[in-house]
């Protein structure tokens, strides 16, 4: 236990993916980062907000 919940830029656990990331690739195999676009639902409003003010400045 690394004893740094949600911490994602933790040193310990960037070192703990990264180790993670060099095994899969051993096997193979791709982590998900790799072969999924990751979004999040603040991101899309905000893109979309975004679009709108700019097409009402034109």
């Amino acid at each position: 236990d690394m004893k740094v919940p949600g911490e994602f830029d933790h040193p310990k656990v960037k070192q703990a993916m990264a180790r993670a990331a060099e095994q899969i690739h051993a096997a193979g195999k791709k982590v998900t980062d790799e072969v999924m676009w990751e979004g999040t639902v603040s991101n899309l409003f905000l893109g979309a907000a975004k679009a709108f003010a700019a097409k009402g400045r034109n």
